[in-house]
């Protein structure tokens, strides 16, 4: 696995176990009070291996939710059913 600028974030991760279609297990050798955090970042998100990457239609979650991608505008609106903090402002243009 390569780990990149930020591997120290993941030192204590010794497993990943696909237990269903849409069930991830990690498995860690200590503690890792700071994962959630660290999915939710963008440079851990998790995608289905056998989907290509589309730039258009995203796959994930987080605080806002795209509502426009056009040619010359790309809006981004609060997502009222992310389950951690709402943004403070609500749209994103």
């Amino acid at each position: 696995m390569k780990w990149g600028e930020s591997y120290w974030q993941l030192v204590n991760l010794v497993d990943i176990i696909l237990l269903a279609d849409d069930i991830v297990q990690f498995k860690f050798s200590a503690p890792e009070p700071l994962f959630v955090r660290y999915v939710v970042d963008a440079k851990y998100v998790i995608v289905d291996c056998d989907v290509e990457f589309d730039e258009i239609h995203w796959v994930g979650t987080g605080a806002f939710q795209v509502t426009e991608s056009t040619d010359t505008t790309f809006k981004l609106a609060a997502f009222d059913d992310y389950y951690g903090l709402r943004p403070m402002i609500d749209e994103v243009v």
